[in-house]
């Protein structure tokens, strides 16, 4: 009779197959753990060097120092088993420039490389990139490019000039005495106390403050906001909204459906908004505005205005200024403010109601209204040169006071309503 395993056979096996299992779990778990290894070298750089890191995976990180050379540390992350051989940092150097890279032998892994490099501050950085990685430069006078596919690039305290650009990243630059030129198709651009500004984004937000020269913001999809502003502004936004306020120089602000507000503008404004409604405050130059199918609001401007909306509103208030124009097709007109001494005021709408608040101590004014369907109607004495009235229509020609003004009010289906800003809006009516 054969005879099977006895207990003293079976135990040591057992004992054997479990020992190798463990030992087995143990070597998988070791090659999954992370390690690191280390670059660290240092070069010498004469004043006014250039500086430039190519990287393709990890975050690329540049300060600088008093220093007279440049401290360039990087260190190797990965999976214990990556073969760290294959990947490696490849330096070239002289006085005057240092050029660093990482470079992947046989193909990428999965070897991330992190540089942190101080450099002498009074270089420039060529080109600081990282394919999927932040790139961060901050403390250096001359000139910074930078930028990266997928991550975020940041730059602060540059003495001259910055272009920076991210695929999908945000790009940020403050403390950029010279002009900044930045670009994002996905990401936010955010800039800060730097010189001119040039912005691009495809669907990501738009942020200035504090720019010394002129800036242009350009989103498909994003927000713009503008502050502080020491120069001319262009900003547009497809679809956003686009928000600005103290600009000392001229404005041109577009929106497709988005809302534009102007706020505190030293030049010429032009705004204009597709289906969003356009407010403008404040203003001693020349206003544009108009929306196609929102309101149109001004309010304390003090230069020649020209409002126009096909089926908003025009809202004009408190106005001192000489020259003003306010034309809609559906919506009411509704100005409140001075009349000038040769000023010239005309208002129109097509199917809405004309509405005109003067002072009641004005200097006077030459009155030409006329409606097709409503009233015409005025608080103030009106010294009549002609009236008439065909059908339904209506026409009044004359003058108040010295007639110093002319004002020119028209309306197909609406009202013409003059008003004293002294009274309610029933006492001493006037029914024309």
């Amino acid at each position: 009779m054969t005879r099977l395993l006895s207990k003293r056979t079976i135990v040591p096996l057992v004992l054997c197959m479990m020992i190798g299992v463990n030992l087995t779990l143990i070597a998988f778990g070791s090659q999954n753990q992370d390690t690191n290894e280390e670059f660290h070298q240092r070069y010498d750089l004469s004043a006014g060097a250039v500086v430039s890191v190519r990287n393709t995976s990890g975050r690329v990180t540049i300060t600088g120092w008093k220093n007279n050379y440049a401290d360039v540390r990087a260190i190797k992350r990965g999976r214990r088993g990556d073969d760290f051989n294959r990947v490696r940092v490849d330096v070239t150097n002289s006085s005057s420039r240092l050029d660093i890279r990482t470079i992947y032998e046989r193909g990428r892994n999965s070897v991330d490389v992190d540089y942190d490099i101080q450099v002498p501050v009074n270089v420039s950085i060529d080109s600081a990139r990282s394919t999927s990685g932040d790139v961060s430069v901050n403390g250096v006078l001359g000139y910074v490019i930078a930028g990266s596919n997928s991550g975020s690039v940041d730059a602060h305290n540059v003495g001259d000039y910055a272009k920076l650009d991210s695929t999908s990243g945000d790009v940020q630059a403050i403390g950029i005495k010279g002009k900044v030129t930045a670009s994002s198709n996905s990401g936010t651009i955010h800039l800060r106390d730097t010189g001119a500004a040039a912005m691009n984004s495809t669907s990501g937000d738009l942020t200035a403050t504090n720019t010394s020269g002129n800036a242009e913001m350009h989103t498909h999809s994003g927000e713009v906001s503008a502050t502080q502003i020491h120069g001319d502004l262009i900003a547009r936004s497809s679809s956003g909204d686009v928000r600005t306020s103290d600009i000392t120089g001229n404005a041109r602000l577009e929106s497709l459906s988005g809302e534009v507000t102007a706020d505190k503008v030293t030049g010429t404004i032009n705004a204009s908004s597709t289906s969003g409604k356009v407010r403008v405050t404040g203003g001693s130059d020349l206003i544009e505005v108009r929306s196609t199918s929102d309101d149109v609001i001004v309010t304390g401007a003090r230069g020649r205005i020209e409002a126009s909306s096909t089926s908003g509103n025009i809202r004009l208030e408190n106005v001192d200024s000489s020259d003003v124009t306010g034309n809609t097709t559906s919506g009411d007109v509704i100005y409140s403010g001075t009349l000038k001494d040769s000023g010239r005021y005309s208002f129109e709408s097509l199917s809405g109601s004309v509405r005109l608040v003067f002072p009641q101590s004005n200097c006077g004014f030459i009155l030409s209204a006329k409606s097709f369907n409503g009233d015409i109607e005025s608080d103030f004495q009106i010294k009549v040169s002609e009236i008439r009235q065909a059908g339904t229509g209506r026409r009044l020609e004359g003058t108040v006071g010295g007639g110093c003004a002319r004002v020119k009010a028209s309306s197909f289906s609406g009202s013409i309503l003059i008003r004293s800003s002294n009274n309610s809006p029933n006492q001493n009516k006037r029914k024309n």
